[in-house]
């Protein structure tokens, strides 16, 4: 239970951080708008070089942190004790994956968003048992039923 909580701060502190990515991306596109007053003098977004590179560099690490935290959310569905953190998990994995695409690591944002997709399929599949060579970890139920009269 302490790891489904840890991930979902993460997920909300990542969600506050995306909020202020996309008012940044809002405004670059409000800046980039020809038709507006003060557009004459303005060069936008695009010119200034130093922006686009630490927006690149804050994409890069969120689509790594993307890539861990999926692959994190995948490993933590094969376990019974951690099953409850693997959508949590996988779900921070895909968030970072699509902010960091926005921010500009076009590729690595893509391959994180696509690992944490699948680590969520694979982890489902392997909490309903489809592979014979690893337990079902959301359906263990106990040999007697508790409320059974027979137990």
């Amino acid at each position: 239970m302490g790891i489904s909580i840890v991930f979902l701060l993460i997920l909300i502190l990542f969600s506050v951080l995306a909020f202020f990515v996309l008012a940044r991306v809002f405004r670059a596109a409000a800046s980039r708008n020809e038709k507006r007053p003060e557009a004459e003098d303005d060069e936008g977004y695009q010119s200034n070089t130093g922006a686009r590179q630490a927006a690149m560099l804050a994409g890069t690490g969120l689509a790594i942190g993307g890539i861990l935290s999926g692959i994190g959310g995948g490993i933590a569905a094969t376990s019974e004790f951690l099953l409850d953190s693997a959508v949590p998990g996988v779900s921070a994995g895909v968030l970072l994956g699509i902010v960091a695409y926005y921010l500009g690591a076009r590729r690595l944002g893509t391959i994180a968003v696509v690992l944490s997709a699948a680590a969520l399929i694979i982890g489902v599949g392997i909490s309903q048992g489809a592979l014979p060579f690893v337990d079902r970890t959301d359906h263990n139920l106990p040999a007697v039923e508790p409320s059974s009269s027979g137990g």
